[in-house]
């Protein structure tokens, strides 16, 4: 890339949006293009359409996917010059865009297109404790017994699994306190969201409820903790 090329792509400003061209869908702002265009994957990596925004005064036009794209004014964008808009699929990572600038001294330049794919386990671990969120377990308790209520995470669940352990003390688990448990007892219960269980000593219990639908796959999953005192 010679030096004039490096200077007309350093003048090119781009937005990169996810879905709609809004300040609230903006992944980034760069100023000035240095050799290719990044495009970073949103955190809800579902999301499949991103829009691309181009300012420059020279720029002709962006050739991308054979269609010829060139400035344009956009009354809802605050924008001191026309701009070139237009939607790509993050799925089909097309690696690269020709640019057009005003003049004829230069040829048209392939710029590369680089994608950055996001960690998914982050968006997949919001979406999860969102779910576990749902079941909202309730406690009402009396001298050895303790009524659970809860909710379905989703229309999905079928079937909802109680394992009620005994807490004998906590441990250090990566800088957090951990209960120290022992299985009681299990149950499953099928279109219900009470269960009571009784015969049960004083003490700190620990239970986990876990959610499946039809397939037996997990749902969504929570735990609650309790203690039973003497009045």
């Amino acid at each position: 890339m010679d030096q004039y090329t490096e200077y007309a792509l350093s003048l090119v400003a781009y937005n990169v949006y996810k879905e709609t061209v809004a300040n609230e869908n903006r992944l980034s702002k760069i100023i000035g293009i240095k050799g290719q265009i990044t495009i970073q994957q949103a955190e809800d990596y579902t999301i499949d359409k991103y829009m691309l925004l181009f300012a420059s005064e020279g720029l002709k036009s962006i050739t991308f996917e054979g269609k010829v794209y060139t400035p344009e004014l956009y009354p809802d964008i605050d924008a001191k010059m026309p701009l070139i808009i237009f939607p790509i699929s993050y799925a089909k990572k097309t690696n690269s865009l020709m640019m057009e600038f005003d003049g004829g001294i230069l040829d048209p330049i392939k710029v590369e297109i680089q994608y950055i794919d996001t960690d998914k386990s982050i968006y997949d671990g919001k979406k999860q404790a969102e779910l576990n969120a749902k079941i909202e377990p309730r406690i009402l308790c009396g001298i050895d017994l303790i009524n659970l209520y809860w909710n379905d995470a989703t229309p999905d669940v079928v079937a909802t699994a109680i394992n009620v352990y005994g807490v004998f003390g906590y441990k250090t688990v990566n800088f957090k306190n951990e209960p120290i448990k022992r299985l009681a007892m299990s149950f499953k219960e099928v279109e219900s969201h009470f269960k009571s269980i009784t015969g049960l000593a004083f003490g700190e219990y620990y239970l986990e409820i876990i959610q499946y639908n039809k397939d037996n796959r997990l749902i969504a999953t929570t735990a609650v903790q309790i203690q039973i005192r003497s009045r």
